[in-house]
Formats: structure tokens, C-alpha cells, sequence
């Protein structure tokens, strides 16, 4: 909580603007009150190369034609949505709410969809959604088509994260 950062050793500021200058990273620390923090980080995400869930998707390769439909379950997809809109001329998103448990019947009408689309096609996810699509009985659907998860990373603004690192460090080495 916002409240609690007066209180804290460390306030790490998560998913901010990959394009976040140290100007406006002061400016927002003043106006929450976050200008006296000894220990003040910023961090944003970075999104990887797709990774392949299935078998069948191995060999895929991705171009700027690729039809993609966009598999979320979570509370935030805009992110992800734009990072992909900036690669992808084609994509469809399938939105769900945060945390979803996908049914069989979800995943096949997705997945027909996916044939509807051409062969040049594919269902891309996260990671968080793609560990709940290959578990129980989905795992034997998604397994016939090419399915992909987009890993993220998180990565410390200004190049802080040694920093970050040799604090925690020093603290478990002192407790």
C-alpha cells in the first residue's frame, strides 16, 4: 500500500513507462510523497521473445503478418496489448478477467477461431494464463495448436538494480 511507504526500508515503484526519464521519476516521487526515501527504485517490464507451450508450435516463426490472438486473463492487458501492437499488425484480443479459469469450451471455440484464421496464426498468452491452459484436460486441446507465451522481465530503471541487490544482501547478511 501506498501508505506504507513511509514506513519502509526499500519502495520499489513497479511497471513504469520503459521511456520513464530521472526528471519525471523525481517529479513523481515528490508528488507522492516518496522524495525523502533513502531507498526509492523504479522498475518496468520488458517483454521477451514468444516462447512455444506446444509441439506443434516449435517451428512457427513470427512475422509482421502473423495473426495474433491474444489469450489474457489478467487485470492489466493494455501493456502487453500495445507492446504487441507495435510488432503485429493483426491482432485480436480475447480478454477474460484476472485469474480466469479457462473451460474446455473457451478454449476450443478459441481455438476454432485460431483454424477460421489461416495458417499463418497463432494464440499467444502469458505466462501467468499459459500455466493455467496446460493443466487437467486444456492441455490435451491446446497441444493441437500453436500456442506461445510472452515471458516478462522485470527490470530496475537507471541502472539501480546492483544497488537494489547489494541492499538486500547486506541485509540478509546482517539478520
Amino acid at each position: 500500500f501506498r501508505s506504507a511507504a513511509a514506513t519502509a526500508d526499500v519502495v520499489v515503484v513497479t511497471k513504469s513507462p520503459a521511456d520513464l526519464t530521472q526528471e519525471a521519476a523525481s517529479i513523481f516521487a515528490r508528488e507522492n510523497g516518496l522524495h525523502r526515501q533513502k531507498h526509492l527504485f523504479f522498475s518496468t517490464y520488458q517483454y521477451e521473445l514468444p516462447v512455444p507451450l506446444t509441439p506443434s508450435s516449435a517451428s512457427f516463426r513470427f512475422n509482421e503478418h502473423t495473426k495474433i490472438l491474444l489469450l489474457t486473463g489478467i487485470a492489466n492487458p493494455q501493456p502487453l496489448l500495445s507492446h504487441l501492437r507495435s510488432q503485429f499488425s493483426n491482432i485480436e484480443h480475447v480478454s477474460f478477467p484476472d485469474h480466469h479459469q479457462f473451460t474446455e469450451d473457451e478454449i476450443e471455440r478459441l481455438c476454432q477461431k485460431l483454424a477460421e484464421q489461416g495458417e499463418n496464426s497463432v494464440v499467444l498468452t502469458t505466462e501467468k494464463d499459459a500455466m493455467r491452459l496446460l493443466s487437467g484436460n486444456l492441455k490435451k486441446i491446446v497441444y493441437l495448436h500453436p500456442f506461445f507465451a510472452i515471458p516478462i522481465k522485470v527490470e530496475f530503471m537507471f541502472n539501480e538494480d546492483k544497488e537494489f541487490n547489494k541492499i538486500i544482501i547486506d541485509y540478509v547478511a546482517k539478520n
